[in-house]
């Protein structure tokens, strides 16, 4: 089984962590041009140029593709992956201290008393940016369940869900339907910048669960 690293956003750590969020979007790095069919992701046989400057089918990836064959795309992670997730940490004496357990109320594995512990010593050790995370510091595996692409305006109100977004509330305590969209769009955003969301680019919509 193929482990691989992905980075996770403090606040999508803890969403998996609470066991809201399901699903993860990601650019396809070399987006498609108009008009090139279909599209979907599936094991391919990617076009190559033969010895004799004739094109052929080469060897077959997983990736997203279009059904008329003129574009394709080897995608970063495939179905049974399983996912080691990098996030910002730190660590102290004794222990791995992660962001995404501050500033919370209280920690995911501590009390109250220990989540002010953490937070003395998360004041006193610098925090590592997640990419620099080593497979031994990681808390969180995930396993690949589904991968398919679709443009990214497109989710869905249960998708978005599935993306651990919760609906709009109000301070009576009123939930407003349909608003789980609306704070995803808010959060991709903030995550991949302001015209971001304009730009509906495909993405790679991966399913996964939690596994020990």
């Amino acid at each position: 089984m193929t482990e691989k690293p992905i980075l996770f956003k403090a606040e999508m750590v803890r969403a998996i962590l609470e066991g809201r969020k399901t699903q993860t979007r990601r650019i396809i790095k070399n987006q498609p041009s108009d008009g090139c069919g279909a599209i979907k992701a599936g094991m391919y046989a990617p076009q190559i140029i033969d010895q004799d400057g004739e094109y052929a089918p080469g060897h077959e990836v997983f990736g997203a593709y279009s059904s008329c064959g003129d574009w394709g795309c080897k995608l970063p992670y495939k179905p049974w992956n399983v996912l080691w997730v990098r996030e910002t940490w730190a660590r102290d004496v004794t222990q791995m201290i992660y962001r995404a357990d501050l500033n919370t109320g209280r920690s995911f594995y501590a009390e109250a008393y220990e989540q002010c512990r953490l937070e003395e010593s998360a004041a006193k050790y610098p925090w590592r940016p997640s990419i620099f995370m080593p497979r031994r510091a990681s808390r969180i595996d995930l396993e690949v369940t589904g991968v398919r692409v679709e443009w990214l305006n497109d989710i869905s109100e249960d998708d978005a869900k599935a993306e651990g977004c919760d609906p709009v509330t109000h301070s009576d305590g009123a939930v407003d339907c349909g608003t789980r969209k609306t704070n995803f769009v808010a959060l991709w955003k903030s995550i991949n910048g302001a015209g971001s969301w304009a730009a509906n680019p495909l993405v790679a919509v991966y399913e996964f669960r939690r596994v020990k």
